[in-house]
């Protein structure tokens, strides 16, 4: 037997002004004060005033993250959290903790990335949210350097267990068996199912919660060429757990009626605890709001926004999309995560272990529906919902 791979750690502390505001605010209103200065200096005061009401009547601003309920940010438990590496290759394992405090005990979600999007950076604004509201993170880096894709449920499924393995080993830290939920993106999605219905054979603890995010088996845009993920009989995946699959009315046709194959083929999950969900684009402010395979990102560093935005872009260039390019320039946490991915994923957990309001975001209710407001109060598009795609 090999030995076991050590454990690498890091610690991330927050600065709150930083996670609201993003460090570009300061550079901004430096900028801005000098810019008035030269117009006070100029003469340009009524200039500045006219033009000011306008502009910000024409661009009104994106929703905030709310203060209470699922997707904000008053129920934040900890203040920090702590990274955790171990493993090597297809089998290369990320653990977020939450930390500051640190709990005794805490639930767990399977966190699997998409095609291109490997490094957690990409969800770090989930991933904190995740762990502040007091979850522990396992975010499998299951593609390893070249693996077959027909090999990446396997290596999820190992990478999982050895996580738990480790959990359990920690003094003062261990995971909720009965509290597990998986989150899938593009192929990750396609894996979240898998795991969900080869729980109980893997001897693994039955995810109750499943998310499906933009589920996709294209491994190039260009060819459309499909991977080799088979998909498991998602009977497999129990009644009593909830699942939500998600797309965007920007996704790719091939990705929708996939999206649709995986949510009729659970089928001992109740219609009533099951929910086909389609977010919708909103360019009526700034950021827009693009509702394709991108818009479940989360990036807090601009160098991953730049790359998101360059694959939009691609994406524009390949499928002669009928959306500007300039619409290609968002925001990493906007709407479309802190009133869609975070809130569903929190009302869903809130619902599967706590009780929690139903109508918050199953059911095509008008809570669930909610997408927050632009500035001018004008209603952010509201998301589709159904149990009959």
């Amino acid at each position: 037997m090999s030995r076991p791979q050590p454990t690498t750690i890091v610690r991330h502390q927050l600065d709150e002004r930083d996670r609201r505001r993003g460090r570009w605010s300061v550079t901004l209103v430096a900028s801005n004060l000098v810019i008035i200065k030269a117009l006070l200096a100029a003469g340009l005061v009524l200039v500045l005033i006219a033009a000011a009401g306008p502009l910000q009547a024409g661009q009104p601003l994106g929703a905030e993250q709310p203060l209470t309920g699922p997707g904000g940010s008053g129920d934040y438990r900890h203040a920090s959290f702590l990274q955790k590496e171990f493993g090597v290759g297809e089998e290369r394992t990320l653990l977020f903790e939450p930390t500051a405090p640190r709990p005794a005990s805490a639930p767990v979600v399977i966190f699997l990335h998409g095609w291109v999007t490997s490094d957690p950076g990409y969800h770090a604004g989930w991933i904190e949210h995740l762990c502040r509201r007091g979850w522990i993170v396992v975010y499998p880096l299951y593609q390893g350097t070249g693996e077959h894709s027909s090999r990446y449920t396997g290596n999820v499924i190992r990478s999982v267990k050895e996580a738990f393995r480790r959990l359990y080993a920690e003094p003062d830290l261990q995971p909720d068996r009965e509290r597990v939920a998986v989150i899938g993106h593009e192929v990750g999605a396609l894996l979240a199912a898998n795991l969900a219905a080869a729980a109980r054979y893997c001897k693994l603890p039955q995810p109750r919660v499943v998310m499906l995010l933009h589920p996709s088996r294209h491994t190039h845009l260009r060819t459309g060429l499909y991977g080799g993920v088979e998909i498991y009989d998602l009977s497999g995946i129990p009644a009593g757990t909830l699942l939500m699959t998600i797309v965007g009315e920007e996704e790719d046709p091939d990705s929708y009626e996939l999206a649709r194959e995986l949510f009729y083929a659970a089928d001992n999950v109740r219609a009533r605890d099951k929910d086909f969900v389609t977010f919708l684009s909103d360019f009526h402010g700034k950021p827009p709001l693009v509702a394709d395979r991108h818009a479940a990102l989360s990036p807090k560093e601009p160098r991953y926004e730049r790359e998101v935005d360059r694959r939009r872009f691609e994406y524009l260039k390949v499928f002669k999309a009928r959306r500007l390019s300039r619409w290609t320039r968002c925001r990493g946490l906007d709407a479309m995560d802190w009133y869609g991915t975070f809130r569903l994923f929190d009302g869903l957990a809130a619902v599967a272990f706590a009780n929690g309001p139903r109508d918050e975001v199953l059911g095509n209710t008008p809570r669930q529906r909610f997408m927050g407001f632009w500035s001018d109060r004008r209603p952010v598009n509201g998301l589709l919902s159904t149990n009959r795609p």
